[in-house]
């Protein structure tokens, strides 16, 4: 194949993690089966770094805190992890985002692992997707 110049869009010049900065209403679903919703508060940290104010579920007021952090040179890609679950049942869960080209919507995909009790070690994953409110 001769050499080729391509935009494959997946990193406008113009994206910015400022382009994540919003509310957005999370469905997900893992494997094994288990399924829910969440509220997302994206505020901007710093150039690479994204707040993540996740309601679960949505209008609880249960909110957890965490970060997503962009992936390589791309402000549509973001990485993070959180830890959730009661004491015996803690997990660890590490996702990625893609946020879509119109800036309306991410999708998630993720793994999460159990951290100490009689699941540790096994775990799941999971999938999701985000609408901009």
């Amino acid at each position: 194949m001769p050499a080729a110049d391509v935009d494959l869009r997946c990193n406008p010049a113009s994206s910015t993690i400022a382009d994540w900065a919003g509310m957005y209403q999370f469905v997900w679903g893992c494997l094994p089966y288990e399924q829910g919703s969440s509220r997302f508060a994206l505020t901007v940290k710093d150039a690479g770094t994204m707040i993540i104010n996740d309601e679960d579920p949505p209008g609880s007021g249960n909110g957890s805190i965490y970060e997503a952090s962009i992936v390589g040179g791309s402000a549509r890609s973001l990485r993070g992890f959180f830890l959730a679950g009661p004491v015996g049942f803690r997990y660890r869960e590490d996702f990625n985002w893609t946020l879509s080209p119109d800036g309306q919507r991410f999708f998630q995909t993720s793994r999460y692992v159990y951290q100490d009790g009689p699941n540790i070690g096994s775990g799941g994953n999971c999938f999701g997707r985000a609408v901009r409110e």
